[in-house]
């Protein structure tokens, strides 16, 4: 019974690896982060990072709302690289006036985020 187990996890480990990501890169800045929104939702990017691993692995981003006002956020997100591609939208998000807050983004696609870049879009913020 105990080789059969053994056989059984050795022969699952491949078709897990390969559908979770590398932790290789784990945070995406400058020319692999594109952020937009419109122009009356005053809002940044503080980073976007890779938590967790394998099937509980979620791509993150920290907003940041420059403005007084409590505004609801919405957009999509999207990751491609490695000739995969995955989309996602997100929100609503309430993020408090002058706060940052943490946007769960989407999943990561398997394999390797080596070179990925991630695209974050706000779709609108209305106040709150």
């Amino acid at each position: 019974m105990r080789s059969l187990r053994t056989a059984f996890l050795l022969a699952l480990a491949p078709a897990v690896m390969a559908v979770a990501p590398a932790a290789a890169q784990q945070q995406w800045s400058g020319a692999s982060l594109t952020f937009t929104a419109p122009a009356n939702c005053r809002l940044a990017v503080e980073r976007a990072f890779l938590q967790g691993s394998g099937w509980s692995a979620s791509i993150r981003v920290v907003l940041r709302n420059r403005s007084a006002q409590t505004l609801t956020v919405r957009g999509d997100a999207e990751l491609q690289g490695n000739g995969q591609r995955k989309s996602a939208p997100f929100g609503p998000r309430i993020i408090a006036g002058n706060e940052a807050a943490e946007v769960t983004l989407l999943n990561p696609y398997g394999g390797s985020l080596d070179g990925s870049r991630l695209t974050v879009r706000v779709l609108n913020c209305p106040a709150g």
